[in-house]
């Protein structure tokens, strides 16, 4: 199961092609900048989750 950062950083990321996708629609170049950086923002955060999960997992088995 994916912890909280994963999950948090999945949804951010759906936010900010949300925002992105309006921002195309209305052009408003401000909204996909925004958008932009909420996604990378988001992508940031789940790799963080999975090298939490990593550690967790390795520290626990004794494995990477």
């Amino acid at each position: 199961m994916p912890n909280k950062d994963v999950v948090k950083g999945l949804i951010k990321q759906g936010e900010g092609r949300v925002q992105e996708f309006v921002g195309n629609l209305i052009d408003d170049p401000n909204l996909m900048a925004k958008g932009e950086a909420n996604e990378e923002t988001g992508k940031a955060q789940e790799t963080v989750g999975h090298l939490k999960e990593a550690v967790h997992s390795a520290t626990r088995t004794g494995k990477p």
